[in-house]
């Protein structure tokens, strides 16, 4: 809960949730920690690696609702109205701040997931995360995504 009291300062964040439990996905399910080999998807290359300073500008999009159910890159169980996210090489899992460039809205998901996989995307996140956002009806946002250091190294602390 430090994240989202910390968090509950900034006017334009959303706070209606609790940080992902250490060691747990928000749904209740575990995966495991990993950063996972290179790989390729769509004949384009990818290589995971732990950054502990990760971020960056760019387009996000959300899951598509036939998903919700599958297991994640990490053996969680998606699940839509969680706030989680996918990302393409971030350690799984990861927790990182999601704000809208367009409207200054913030919210912190668990990275639990490899994606999005179509050019240009630099994230992929939960139904109820991009509602929070809001650019749900959109279906894309110019977003902000900054890795939480302290609370990413807590989950892998747990793991390990």
């Amino acid at each position: 809960m430090g994240v989202a009291a910390g968090l509950a300062a900034c006017a334009n964040t959303i706070s209606d949730h609790t940080e992902p439990a250490a060691g747990g996905a928000s749904s209740g399910e575990t995966g495991v920690c990993r950063v996972g080999g290179p790989y390729s998807i769509n004949g384009r290359m990818y290589y995971p690696k732990a950054d502990w300073h990760y971020q960056a500008q760019g387009i996000a999009s959300w899951y598509d609702p036939a998903l919700n159910g599958h297991l994640t890159a990490n053996g969680e169980v998606y699940d839509e109205t969680a706030l989680t996210a996918a990302h393409r090489t971030l350690q799984l899992p990861s927790i990182v701040s999601v704000t809208n460039l367009d409207n200054g809205k913030s919210v912190v998901v668990r990275v639990n997931d490899r994606g999005p996989f179509v050019r240009g995307r630099l994230i992929e996140l939960s139904r109820r995360a991009a509602r929070l956002l809001g650019f749900e009806r959109a279906g894309t946002a110019r977003v902000r995504v900054t890795l939480l250091t302290d609370s990413t190294e807590k989950l892998w602390r747990a793991c390990h």
